[in-house]
C-alpha cells in the first residue's frame, strides 16, 4: 500500500472519529482543508473572458500600452503570462511563463492585473480554480 493511500485512510479514520464525537469540530477541519483548494490544469469547461476570445483580443488591443523603450529599440514578441482564475472570476498569482523583454513582461503583467472578472472554469458544473496561460503579442507597427 502506498504512503498516499495510508495517509488518506488515516485521515478518513480521524474524520470519522471526530464526526462521531463532535460533528461541528470535524466540519471546521473539512472547511479549512477546502480553503486550500486545488488549482486545476484540466477542467470540463475552461475559464473564459467575458464575451469570449474575440472580446479578450479586443480588450487587450484597447488597453495595451506598448513600452516606449521597446518601441525605440524595436523589441517585439510574445509574452506568455500564467495566472489563476479564481472561483469568483478574479485572477491572481500572475507570473511570466515566457519572457521577451523586462519592459514587455511588465506590461503583460499589468494587462492581466487590470482585467475584468472572468467566467471561472467548471467541473461538474461547479466553479473551480484553474490555471490560464495568456499570450500577449507585442508587434511594433512604427517601422
Amino acid at each position: 500500500m502506498s504512503i498516499k493511500v495510508k495517509h488518506t485512510i488515516c485521515f478518513l479514520a480521524v474524520i470519522f472519529t471526530l464526526l462521531s464525537v463532535n460533528p461541528l469540530f470535524a466540519s471546521e477541519i473539512v472547511d479549512n482543508i477546502d480553503e486550500e483548494e486545488e488549482i486545476f490544469d484540466t477542467v470540463e469547461e475552461p475559464a473564459q473572458f467575458p464575451g469570449g476570445q474575440n472580446a479578450l483580443n479586443r480588450w487587450i488591443s484597447d488597453n495595451l500600452q506598448y513600452p516606449e523603450s521597446a518601441k525605440k529599440n524595436d523589441i517585439q514578441g510574445r509574452v506568455i503570462v500564467k495566472f489563476v482564475v479564481e472561483k469568483d472570476g478574479s485572477n491572481t498569482s500572475a507570473e511570466i511563463d515566457r519572457s521577451v523583454d523586462k519592459d514587455l513582461d511588465q506590461e503583460a503583467l499589468r494587462i492581466v492585473s487590470i482585467m475584468p472578472k472572468w467566467k471561472p472554469a467548471t467541473i461538474w458544473g461547479e466553479p473551480v480554480r484553474s490555471y490560464y496561460k495568456l499570450t500577449v503579442t507585442f508587434r511594433n507597427t512604427n517601422n
